[in-house]
C-alpha cells in the first residue's frame, strides 16, 4: 500500500492563502511580517473579513482583521 501524496508547504499556502495576503507579506520587513502573519491566520480561520493595516508611521504600524475589508484583501491606510 502506497502512502497518500501530501502537498508541500508552499503548495498548501498557494491553495489556501489569498494571493493579496501573500503579496502583502512579501512587501513588509521581517519584523512586521510576523505581526501580519498572525492576523492573516486569524482572517483565514474566520474566512469572513480581510486585513486592515494602520500605518500611522513607519515605526508604528498595526494590523487587524476588519469588517471594513472584504475577505482576501489587505487595505493599508493611515488612520
Amino acid at each position: 500500500m502506497h502512502g497518500a501524496e501530501y502537498p508541500t508547504a508552499m503548495e498548501y499556502v498557494k491553495a489556501n492563502v489569498p494571493r493579496a495576503y501573500i503579496e502583502y507579506l512579501s512587501t513588509v520587513d521581517e519584523e512586521f511580517r510576523e505581526t501580519v502573519l498572525m492576523v492573516v491566520k486569524q482572517s483565514i480561520a474566520d474566512g469572513l473579513h480581510g486585513i486592515l493595516v494602520n500605518s500611522r508611521s513607519a515605526h508604528h504600524r498595526q494590523a487587524e482583521v476588519s469588517e471594513e475589508v472584504p475577505y482576501g484583501q489587505v487595505v493599508d491606510a493611515i488612520r
